[in-house]
């Protein structure tokens, strides 16, 4: 069961696989360590994203740095071809840790998210950072 938890203007909600957190315009994603990712699981991450943010554009960031998070093909053609995820995503961040993840993470941008503006990142704050300003690029350019 999903719940949500307000901390000063964060929301926090908990899915089958990890937790989100709303910060700013920004839903960050952090899987658990053995994450297995299906299509039921984005059901899950989708009804939290439209909680937090309904209709408007976001940034996402997805921490697999403690994650050995496993995706189903179905799961990973849904986050590229879903027309709500991708009309409304600004732009993303992948963070992460070893040289494997690094690896499985560049195989997957090329081929689901070669036409997306992914970036892949170790550090939390310059993910942020680099997140907010791609939003407010995006939001000037409107």
């Amino acid at each position: 069961m999903n719940t949500d938890t307000l901390e000063k203007t964060k929301l926090i909600a908990e899915f089958s696989a990890g937790t989100i957190e709303k910060i700013g315009k920004i839903m960050k994603m952090t899987y658990a360590e053995d994450a297995q990712v299906d299509l039921l699981t984005l059901k899950e991450i989708s009804e939290i994203r439209a909680r937090f943010f309904g209709e408007t554009n976001y940034c996402t960031l997805v921490d697999i740095r403690n994650s050995n998070v496993e995706f189903t093909k179905e799961a990973k053609e849904f986050v590229t071809v879903n027309p709500i995820v991708t009309n409304l995503r600004v732009a993303e961040v992948i963070l992460m840790e070893t040289f494997d993840q690094k690896m499985e993470v560049h195989d997957y941008i090329r081929i689901y998210r070669h036409g997306d503006d992914v970036a892949v990142m170790t550090d939390e704050e310059n993910a942020i950072n680099w997140l907010n300003r791609k939003f407010k690029e995006f939001s000037e350019s409107k």
